[in-house]
């Protein structure tokens, strides 16, 4: 039987952690960040607090993540026992940027199927964050089987520029990152009613 291992890679990923679940309440996950208030809040079965700069020193910390036993299984017809591996991520930050691409390496190199759900940071954000960000995309498209991208600049045409708050921005494009992040789960969970009925309700809204 399949199943799926869900890690939330930096501040971005676990801010809509609580959404996320929220919706699916069965959703078995990983949270790692290098903010430990951040953790000390987080609703998963494990939480790992990234510390070392060093981030290529902690690979096999890492790949102790990989092989945790904390993952969904997933109902299905077939005999197929692969185990899918979920990475999310916030691109153009620290941790986000850094960790995922080499949790999606280690995670291949394993034998798992790895799918990414990632953002990218609005432009007004600056030019070093973006480079950041296109230099771990490329990392992702390279090891991931499949990447959903959020492209931050993407939902500015939702947004009334003029009357919100910089501050609004992330709010509106932290609810477009949990809609992205179920919309991915539903595909890979098509036979769990609820999770395909969470991302309706919330597509609805």
């Amino acid at each position: 039987m399949a199943s799926i291992k869900a890690i939330f890679v930096g501040g971005s990923a676990i801010s809509v952690l609580p959404h996320v679940k929220s919706n699916i309440p069965s959703l078995s996950c990983v949270a790692l960040d290098s903010n430990s208030n951040a953790l000390s809040n987080v609703n998963c079965e494990e939480t790992v607090l990234i510390t070392d700069s060093d981030y290529q020193s902690r690979v096999e910390e890492l790949r102790k993540v990989l092989s945790s036993p904390n993952e969904i299984p997933l109902k299905s017809d077939s005999d197929n026992s692969e185990t899918i591996v979920i990475l999310v991520a916030g691109l153009g930050g620290r941790t986000g940027s850094y960790i995922s691409p080499i949790l999606a390496q280690e995670g291949l190199q394993m034998g798992y199927k790895v799918s990414s759900v990632v953002t990218l940071p609005f432009s007004f954000e600056g030019k070093s964050r973006k480079i950041i960000a296109q230099e771990s995309f490329r990392l992702l498209q390279s090891h991931s089987s499949t990447v959903y991208v959020l492209s931050l600049d993407s939902i500015l045409r939702w947004i009334d520029k003029e009357a919100v708050s910089e501050m609004e921005f992330f709010k509106v494009a932290n609810s477009f990152f949990v809609w992205k992040v179920l919309a991915s789960l539903s595909e890979f969970g098509s036979a769990r009613d609820s999770w395909t009925r969470s991302v309706a309700v919330t597509e609805r809204n």
